[in-house]
């Protein structure tokens, strides 16, 4: 649902509904390393940077790295970061 916001342009609303994503992926899978919760977490990363919010982008960015189990979302997310730089 979080992404049918975003590709409306309803940033705000896709934060809000990956935040309660990522709660419900935490609690299912407990804090372990889980991919779903890696992209859920890049999604977020992605969704503050489409509101300014360059920081707290960062630290979800990050976090997903710290996750990601599969070359691909690594790639993914490192790529967001070096965006990221470039702003």
């Amino acid at each position: 649902l979080g992404m049918v916001h975003q590709d409306r342009g309803q940033v705000r609303e896709t934060i809000k509904e990956l935040e309660i994503s990522l709660g419900l992926l935490k609690k299912k899978a407990g804090e372990g390393a889980h991919p779903a919760i890696a992209e859920t977490l890049n999604n977020l990363g992605c969704a503050y940077v489409g509101v300014g919010e360059f920081d707290r982008a960062r630290k979800f960015f990050e976090e997903s790295l710290k996750i990601c189990e599969s070359s691909h979302g690594r790639a993914v997310t490192l790529n967001n970061l070096g965006n990221l730089e470039l702003r």
